[in-house]
């Protein structure tokens, strides 16, 4: 159980944005993030005494998917029927991760923090970018080892059919410059392959 005395020491040491409502969903306490980035928004007030869930309604009456899924999580903590709630919203260009926790202290309440996580958000998705990228080129790989197996193979046929000519009486001058040709033609496409296995692979070292 949380001390009512620590709770705001406790709230302004977060980083993330963070407010504390009371047992019907009213904003009882902020920290110093969240009066920031009021005032970088321009907001008209730091919420308190405003009834956190009146203000999530409003939003909901107006189509806000994220609004609503917040406030049904909401009151689902109020009503004690769970402990923590947590989601992900956009809010202009940025994205935001609510996290929500029941607490115990007298007027408590829930204590809401909202952190911004567009930069982890954005790199995985370049990950997942990445990885699609990586796939494409694995694939592309084999396909490119399948074709050269095949390219191989026939050289190999017609090396075979000039050396059965030979045993069976053939032109010898005809014979070798079709062996010659053929092994200049695999050894061809053995560079060309060695060339397409040292191209670089894309870089997926990123954050997870």
């Amino acid at each position: 159980m949380f001390r009512a005395a620590n709770v705001q020491a406790t709230i302004d040491s977060l980083h993330a944005n963070v407010a504390l409502l009371d047992r019907d969903g009213a904003v009882i306490s902020v920290n110093e993030g969240w009066r920031r980035f009021g005032s970088k928004r321009s907001a008209n007030s730091d919420y308190i005494g405003l009834n956190y869930l009146e203000v999530c309604a409003g939003a909901a009456e107006i189509g806000d998917r994220s609004a609503i899924r917040v406030l049904r999580g909401l009151k689902r903590l109020l009503a004690g029927q769970s402990d923590s709630y947590g989601t992900a919203y956009p809010c202009a260009e940025r994205i935001y991760r609510l996290s929500a926790r029941r607490i115990g202290i007298p007027d408590g309440g829930v204590i809401v923090a909202h952190q911004d996580i567009t930069a982890l958000v954005n790199a995985r998705r370049e990950r997942a970018s990445k990885r699609i990228e990586l796939q494409s080129v694995h694939e592309a790989h084999a396909g490119r080892i399948a074709q050269a197996h095949e390219e191989l193979a026939q050289r190999l046929t017609a090396i075979t059919l000039a050396t059965s000519a030979l045993e069976q009486g053939g032109d010898i001058a005809d014979a070798v410059t079709l062996i010659k040709l053929a092994v200049e033609e695999a050894r061809q496409e053995l560079k060309l392959l060695r060339y397409d296995s040292l191209q670089p692979l894309p870089d997926i070292s990123l954050a997870p």
